[in-house]
C-alpha cells in the first residue's frame, strides 16, 4: 500500500507541475522560482495527506485545484 501511495503521489505532483507549466504556455524548463513553487506545493500536499490519514480531509481539499476543468 505504501509503495502504491508513494508512486501515486509522485504521479499526481508530476501531472500538476506539467499541467501548470503547459496551461500557462510555458513548455520550457522550469525556472528556479518554478522549482521552488513545486517544492512548496509538494510540502503542502504531504502535510495535508498526513492530516487526511488521521481523518481530517479539510486541508487536502484546500491543496487541490478548484478550477472548472478539474474533475
Amino acid at each position: 500500500m505504501k509503495r502504491w501511495l508513494a508512486a501515486g503521489t509522485l504521479g499526481l505532483l508530476t501531472i500538476c507541475a506539467l499541467t501548470t507549466s503547459c496551461a500557462s504556455g510555458n513548455t520550457a524548463a522550469v525556472s528556479g522560482d518554478g522549482k521552488q513553487a513545486v517544492r512548496d506545493a509538494a510540502a503542502k500536499f504531504y502535510s495535508a495527506l498526513n492530516v487526511m490519514f488521521k481523518g481530517d480531509a479539510g486541508p487536502m481539499k484546500d491543496v487541490w485545484s478548484h478550477a472548472a476543468d478539474v474533475t
